[in-house]
């Protein structure tokens, strides 16, 4: 799921022309945590990632929400599994 993550992230971050040479979050961290979820603050976007590892009904996926506060209506809110990043939630 890291590699669909990353990509996720390089394209939101590009959108808002994000210049910071970023340090990409792995997925491995959030089997660490006690609440499975972490945030990913990103410089110059003035939002980031909500990243959050659920256990769905057939496996596991990340449910990752995203947002810049200067923009209004930016939210976003993805399903990530190792095989896809499906769109499921925009304009909060």
């Amino acid at each position: 799921m890291t590699a669909p993550l990353h990509a996720l992230i390089r394209v939101r971050t590009e959108y808002y022309a994000v210049k910071t040479a970023l340090v990409l979050p792995q997925v491995c961290v959030l089997t660490e945590l006690p609440d499975a979820e972490l945030w990913f603050g990103v410089p110059g976007m003035y939002g980031g990632f909500g990243i959050r590892l659920e256990e769905a009904a057939t496996a596991p996926r990340l449910r990752v929400t995203s947002h810049c506060r200067m923009v209004g209506y930016s939210g976003r809110t993805h399903h990530i599994t190792p095989d896809s990043c499906v769109l499921v939630d925009s304009g909060w």
